[in-house]
């Protein structure tokens, strides 16, 4: 397997003038349509130019709403983090938005969703435990995030030493890698999450079995890769993306110590999961910054093209693209569409750079 260079010449596409607007969730449909949301209530909708979707009822202009999903164009479905748990959904592009979930009790905190490619109606989200914190907050969909049912507290969900939490800087700490409908009640789902561990960092790849009339689960097996990362405040996994059913790239570090020069040299803060046979592969990728989003794909040639995000900008598998967007700062999600890079920031950035080959 190698990996292969893309170029890419930069476009800012930034209208709104709020410098302090954070965009931390996004969801790329095509090349010239994508939803992104972030601080302050926002909701970005891109088709030729960017348009505010944002919800209009006052008591969700402070919510921060740290991930995304779009079906298309009109169905989308936003989450907040922080002060509460709140999902909202709208059919008509944003003009109007429904509450389909809310949770405000206390240490209430959502992460990150993440809707299967092959089911589309199927949805997983995942967040902090709350009360005994043994398990983590975990709750799933099966009509494309209408209504929400609790994960019943299983091994799979179940806290331990190397997770006990997850970090919502980029609304991708959770991926569904793969989905099977066996019949029309039972969905046996593939899983792969992290974030941080009390006493190590790990990413855990799990399968799960969602019974829709019992509304309960059982999972099949569960396994935990440790990562060199070591314990400490604010180190973990933030960004996980997938390659193929049998490939992941994982991106993460320290958001505390962001530009430790010494705990960046000594440490990866990416990786290529390869679990595709039962020796697991684990190939760290030497990039020497804290990682909050990160994006990848396998074109036909059997190559990897890679792009990362974060407090010191972009890093890819190019140097040409590290030029180009050598200003870029504060990095918090990026995503690739077929010929674009799409890049979402604080201080109020939303690029869309366009790809090329390089020659």
């Amino acid at each position: 397997m190698k990996l292969h260079c893309i170029g890419i010449i930069l476009t800012l596409l930034v209208s709104n003038p709020l410098q302090s607007q954070s965009f931390r969730g996004i969801s790329v449909l095509n090349d010239s349509c994508s939803w992104i949301s972030g601080s302050q209530g926002q909701v970005l909708f891109f088709e030729n130019n960017w348009v505010n979707r944002s919800p209009q009822n006052p008591k969700y202009s402070i919510k921060d709403f740290r991930d995304i999903h779009a079906w298309n164009e009109r169905s989308v479905i936003i989450m907040s983090a922080g002060d509460s748990g709140i999902l909202l959904r709208t059919e008509d592009s944003g003009k109007s938005w429904t509450e389909v979930f809310s949770d405000f009790r206390k240490g209430i905190f959502f992460d990150a969703f993440d809707f299967s490619a092959q089911h589309p109606e199927l949805g997983i989200l995942v967040g902090d435990p709350i009360g005994n914190k043994s398990h983590f907050y975990s709750l799933f969909t099966i009509d494309s995030g209408k209504t929400w049912n609790d994960f019943k507290k299983n091994e799979w969900n179940l806290c331990s030493d190397n997770l006990s939490s997850f970090f919502a800087a980029s609304g991708s700490s959770v991926k569904i890698i793969s989905a099977e409908k066996q019949n029309d009640s039972l969905y046996s789902v593939e899983l792969a999450f992290g974030g941080h561990g009390d006493s190590a960092t790990s990413i855990i790849i799990t399968q799960v079995k969602i019974n829709i009339n019992s509304l309960n689960d059982s999972f099949s097996s569960t396994y935990s890769y440790a990562l060199n990362l070591p314990k400490g405040d604010g180190v973990g996994i933030y960004s996980i993306d997938k390659i193929d059913d049998s490939l992941i790239i994982i991106g993460g570090g320290s958001w505390k110590y962001p530009n430790n020069n010494d705990f960046l040299k000594e440490y990866s803060s990416a990786w290529l999961l390869d679990y595709s046979t039962q020796i697991v592969k684990i190939k760290p990728l030497k990039i020497n910054q804290y990682i909050s989003g990160i994006t990848a794909y396998m074109n036909v040639d059997k190559q990897i093209n890679w792009a990362c995000g974060g407090t010191n900008g972009i890093v890819s598998n190019n140097k040409f693209v590290q030029k180009q967007t050598a200003q870029l700062k504060n990095i918090n999600a990026v995503k690739f569409s077929e010929n674009y890079l799409w890049i979402i920031g604080s201080q109020n950035q939303h690029i869309r750079l366009p790809l090329s080959p390089t020659k």
